[in-house]
């Protein structure tokens, strides 16, 4: 996951250089309308299926090498994606895979928008003009106890929130119209909540009002979804970490898995098995968000 190392943000917009023609956006005048293109159907492969050249993905948060960005990278890159995963933290173990040339690491704060405007300028240097997929899984964590409550909800929202914005919105005219898809990674929490946790709940809340909202807004662009994880076990110790009565708590009989996000993550992301889904939310709690809890 992401943890943020940066002080509290000043806030202020950046440069972004965004036009309405850069979307695919036309303003008609005298006209309050706004009309686009209609989306090419084209099928979603690690190849676009009009220029033969491999499809591009950003993925933030990757740097933990059992979190469920680092399982992103893996299942994207086994699908002939070039992947450029990013992180505050720069990721310290030996995984020989985030080595191969089809994976390019930038170190950055999503949370600060010059940072995002980084992200996306060196992506198109080294793979080229088009994103096909941008998965906004950062994450700053929420910590019981903490000293100063405003900075951390600040910073929280920061990274959770406003980065998924600002790379959204930078991504958006490398996007591909019709043969592209932005991931929100949001979580359970959007809908329940522990004490102390009003920075991750809101920005997490936050992400599914900012999907449906880009949803239309980038209607015949870009589709864009959210996907809520409840309990995936990411604990190094893997099965180890985990209890009888942990799997029994839910309804499906087990524990998630990260593959459980990677394989909803690149149906989503596949114009041929889901270019009808659009401003979308996916939970992966394995049913427990639905069962009925009475005290013991």
């Amino acid at each position: 996951m992401w943890f943020s190392s940066v002080a509290v943000r000043s806030g202020g917009a950046c440069a972004v250089g965004v036009t309405l023609r850069a979307l695919g956006l036309v303003r008609i005048r005298g006209d309050t309308r706004i009309h686009r293109a209609s989306p090419s159907i084209c099928r979603s492969s690690a190849m676009d299926a009009t220029s033969m050249e491999r499809r591009c993905a950003i993925i933030t948060g990757v740097a933990r090498p059992h979190g469920i960005g680092r399982h992103l990278v893996h299942g994207f890159m086994s699908q002939g994606y070039s992947v450029v995963g990013v992180d505050v933290a720069k990721p310290v173990d030996d995984d020989q895979r985030i080595h191969d040339e089809s994976f390019h690491f930038v170190q950055a704060d999503v949370g600060t928008c010059t940072e995002a405007e980084r992200i996306v300028k060196e992506t198109v240097k080294r793979f080229g003009d088009k994103i096909h997929v941008l998965i906004n899984n950062a994450a700053k964590l929420p910590h019981s106890g903490e000293a100063d409550p405003l900075k951390e909800f600040t910073d929280t929202v920061a990274v959770n929130l406003n980065g998924a914005y600002y790379l959204s919105l930078l991504a958006l005219p490398h996007m591909p119209a019709g043969n592209s898809s932005i991931i929100h990674m949001s979580s359970t929490r959007a809908h329940q909540s522990e004490p102390d946790t009003a920075g991750y709940s809101a920005s997490k809340a936050g992400l599914c009002g900012l999907t449906h909202s880009q949803a239309i807004t980038y209607a015949g662009k870009v589709r864009v979804n959210t996907v809520l994880p409840g309990w995936i076990n990411t604990d190094e110790g893997g099965e180890a970490a985990l209890t009888p009565k942990d799997h029994a708590w839910h309804p499906v009989g087990r524990v998630g898995v990260p593959q459980d996000v990677v394989e909803m993550c690149l149906f989503l992301c596949d114009e041929k098995r889901a270019g009808f889904i659009t401003g979308q939310e996916f939970v992966l709690d394995g049913g427990v968000t639905k069962k009925m809890v009475y005290p013991e």
